[in-house]
C-alpha cells in the first residue's frame, strides 16, 4: 500500500484499484468521510453504480444524476473566477 498526503502532492486527485472484496471501496469511503469531517475541501465522486449514494446523503452532500435524458449537466469550462485562492485559478 502506498499512502501520501494529497495536500502535499502536485496533483491531489486520487484513483484506487483493487480486486473485488479487497476493501478498496471501504478504504475510499473512510477517506472521503475523513476529508469531509476534518477539512473544508471539495470532494467529487463519479459513481455509476450508486455505491456511494448513501454515504453522500448521510454527509449532506449533493447528488447530481447525469444521463442523456437528464436536465442536469456539468460544464467544466464554466469556471468561477473566484473559485481558487490562487492568483491565477485557470493556470
Amino acid at each position: 500500500m502506498i499512502m501520501l498526503d494529497r495536500k502535499c502532492a502536485r496533483c491531489p486527485n486520487g484513483l484506487v484499484f483493487g480486486t473485488p472484496a479487497s476493501g478498496s471501496s471501504m478504504s475510499c469511503k473512510r477517506e472521503i468521510t475523513h476529508i469531509i469531517l476534518t477539512t473544508h475541501d471539495n470532494v467529487i465522486i463519479r459513481d455509476p453504480e450508486a455505491e456511494y449514494y448513501l454515504l453522500v446523503s448521510r454527509l449532506h452532500g449533493q447528488v447530481i444524476r447525469l444521463s442523456p435524458t437528464s436536465k442536469d449537466f456539468v460544464n467544466p469550462l464554466d469556471i468561477n473566477q473566484n473559485y481558487s485562492e490562487d492568483e491565477n485559478p485557470l493556470a
